[in-house]
């Protein structure tokens, strides 16, 4: 009897683990863009009482997608509870974490010694990165440039 059980199980198992789509499937779309849409930066540290803190730095951006150049400008918030006046004045291009927004399915990467992105990293001088479209083909070298407002 449990022999009976066991073939009508894998009798089953066959039957609802294969696919009966074989063909005349749609191709799904490659993407081609390798556009950088937004970026953005933070400043990390720990606090006195060892806890790890973020504070997202204002930034205004401005994307040029003819010559592949994005300009910041960042602007530090002002100091409050959370963002002591003494964090807040040790804040330079030199020590920022920064993140961006690239097309779909696309990857970036740093070139000619530019930090990684989501780590400390020093942008007080121009940096590149390649952004690779889904597709693996088209490629862009974006240059990224970052002003600092002088603080308040």
């Amino acid at each position: 009897m449990k022999k009976n059980y066991r073939i009508v199980f894998i009798v089953l198992m066959a039957f609802f683990l294969s696919s009966c789509l074989e063909s005349n499937l749609d191709d799904l779309p490659v993407f081609k863009d390798a556009e950088i849409t937004d970026f953005k930066f933070e400043h990390r540290w720990i606090k006195d009482d060892g806890k790890f803190a973020v504070m997202q730095l204002n930034n205004s951006v401005d994307i040029d997608h003819v010559n592949n150049l994005v300009v910041n400008t960042i602007t530090i918030p002002g100091a409050s509870g959370n963002f002591p006046e003494e964090v807040r004045s040790q804040i330079t291009l030199a020590s920022i974490v920064a993140y961006c927004n690239i097309s779909v399915a696309a990857v970036i990467e740093p070139v000619n010694g530019a930090p990684k992105l989501g780590v400390p990293g020093d942008y007080s001088a121009e940096r590149q990165y390649q952004v690779t479209a889904a597709d693996g083909e088209t490629k862009k070298v974006w240059t990224i440039k970052t002003n600092l407002n002088p603080l308040n």
